[in-house]
């Protein structure tokens, strides 16, 4: 598992075009942006396991509507979490052995 520190308006890149950013800390709640390609998914942890299929299905009182940051890049999604559920997310990139 990777484990990084970031401090507010750091970045993390991921692969050619996704991208997240500490938009703001309070107490022990992160608040996230994450810009992605329309094709990639993006789900809260604890809705991965229901397999949420659509953004109609998707928590509205968490997920913000998509904020146009740059005139080519895709839409933004905010959300807030607080420290205890990211610690709890399972690591993606672990390999299964």
């Amino acid at each position: 598992m990777l484990v990084l520190s970031r401090k507010v308006n750091d970045n993390i890149i991921i692969g050619d075009n996704i991208k997240i950013q500490v938009i703001k800390i309070k107490g022990n709640t992160v608040r996230l942006g994450i810009e992605a390609p329309s094709d990639v998914k993006i789900l809260r942890g604890e809705l991965a396991p229901y397999g949420v299929a659509s953004d109609q299905e998707t928590d509205t009182k968490s997920c913000q509507q998509p904020k146009q940051r740059f005139a080519n890049s895709a839409p933004v999604v905010e959300f807030e979490v607080t420290t205890e559920e990211l610690e709890a997310l399972p690591n993606p990139f672990a390999h299964a052995g």
